[in-house]
């Protein structure tokens, strides 16, 4: 059966610590993080996945608590790193879809350069 995908993207900024790196990033710094929410699914009597509002609301409210947070006390984990974020995100986006589509991949980037993904 063909599957279909949309993504939806937006961008936060937090802190963090990870406590267990031997480096700089064991003290407390901040990222302007950017996340990618892939959703997958057949179409529904609209010919959507899932309406790109009701995406982009469901991923916004997720997304507000880790705004202007740190990230340690949000996800309660001495290394909260872009993976455990993805992860995190993740979980709570596909809570809220239900069955009606799928998260099949989210990406959080710390840095245009570096960034994380999970698939679950």
């Amino acid at each position: 059966m063909p599957r279909f995908s949309v993504v939806y993207t937006t961008s936060f900024s937090a802190g963090h610590r990870l406590e267990d790196h031997p480096g700089k990033c064991r003290r407390m710094h901040g990222h302007n993080y950017l996340v990618r929410v892939w959703v997958e699914g057949g179409l529904d009597e609209k010919n959507m996945v899932i309406d790109y509002y009701e995406l982009k609301q469901l991923v916004d409210s997720i997304v507000d608590q880790l705004d202007h947070r740190v990230l340690n006390d949000v996800l309660g984990d001495r290394n909260p790193t872009s993976e455990l974020i993805a992860k995190w995100i993740a979980e709570r986006v596909s809570e809220k879809i239900g069955g009606r589509a799928r998260v099949s991949r989210v990406e959080v980037c710390e840095t245009s350069d570096f960034c994380a993904s999970y698939e679950p």
